[in-house]
């Protein structure tokens, strides 16, 4: 009988259950408006600063020559297993200025190197390592 008393208390809260409005009502919610602009501006935005990579593979450079517009900055990614430089012909830049002299500060597996090119122009640049192997390259800045 104690069996048929649970089901009977089951059942009826149910009922009292449905009766209170026990489940969930939609409200719809108010729709967003945009707001009208009351004046205008004349500022204009900041300009975003671009980049561009060149991977630094074991005695490659690629893309070999790569064409930039002034201001851009260029990212040299060691994603070889060899040990490299990124150095301009011009010495404007060498990436680690202590190698080949000390082998442990040159480019590992994972490093970059971050130049920015502000003026138009040729620049060579090359491994120091791997020159006479042909790992040159070169940007060209409009």
């Amino acid at each position: 009988m104690s069996g048929h008393r649970g089901l009977a208390v089951s059942i009826a809260g149910l009922a009292l259950l449905a009766a209170c409005g026990g489940g969930t009502k939609a409200t719809s919610l108010p729709t967003p408006t945009t707001p009208t602009p009351t004046g205008s501006t004349s500022a204009s935005p900041t300009p975003i600063p671009t980049s561009e990579t060149i991977q630094v593979i074991d005695n490659d450079y690629v893309p070999k020559t790569l064409t930039i517009t002034a201001g851009t900055a260029v990212v040299w990614i060691e994603i070889g297993v060899s040990q490299h430089t990124v150095t301009a012909a011009d010495g404007s830049f060498d990436s680690h200025p202590d190698c080949p002299a000390d082998i442990n500060k040159c480019m590992k597996h994972d490093d970059t190197f971050v130049q920015t090119f502000d003026k138009p122009g040729h620049i060579a640049y090359f491994c120091k390592l791997h020159k006479e192997a042909g790992m040159t390259g070169e940007i060209v800045v409009v």
